[in-house]
């Protein structure tokens, strides 16, 4: 029972956290490339980490191609990520095509977690996804953060 009710808990979580998002996403925020990037090392070192505690066996190929894929995505994601300067500082924007890519890998996540119904290596496949993904859209950030700064000089 008290399973249950930590399951429910963290599904409203999850639905709100959602919400916000939704709600908040064509809010500027301002951008800092040390900061996008110190978040893709920590990806990169997340998975690392736990592909060494997971020891499960994987197809190279296949996870290459999900790495690939993410990147991909990572790429749209970030092109789609609207970066300007406001009031003397960087800052992203969310764009709707950027809200339907998050929301878009989002949905891959959820549906391969179901499907995988708990096999080992699909798992993997998506933390190669997601690392990709995150370590690619933060690195376009920070690089169009960077330009746009050096653009006001």
């Amino acid at each position: 029972m008290a399973l249950k009710l930590i399951s429910v808990a963290f599904i409203g979580l999850f639905v709100i956290s959602v919400a916000l998002t939704a709600i908040t996403f064509k809010k500027a925020r301002a951008l800092k490339p040390s900061s996008l990037m110190l978040t893709a090392a920590i990806s990169l070192a997340t998975m690392a980490v736990y592909l060494a505690l997971l020891g499960a066996a994987a197809n190279l190929l296949v996870g290459a191609g999900a790495f690939a894929l993410g990147a991909v995505a990572g790429l749209a994601w970030g092109g789609a990520t609207m970066v300007r300067r406001e009031q003397g500082r960087v800052v992203s924007q969310g764009t709707t095509l950027s809200l339907l890519l998050w929301a878009a890998t989002l949905v891959v996540s959820q549906a391969a977690n179901l499907v995988a119904g708990g096999a080992p290596a699909p798992p993997i496949y998506l933390l190669a996804l997601s690392t990709a993904l995150t370590v690619t859209y933060n690195a376009v950030l920070a690089g169009r953060g960077l330009r746009a700064a050096e653009g006001a000089r």
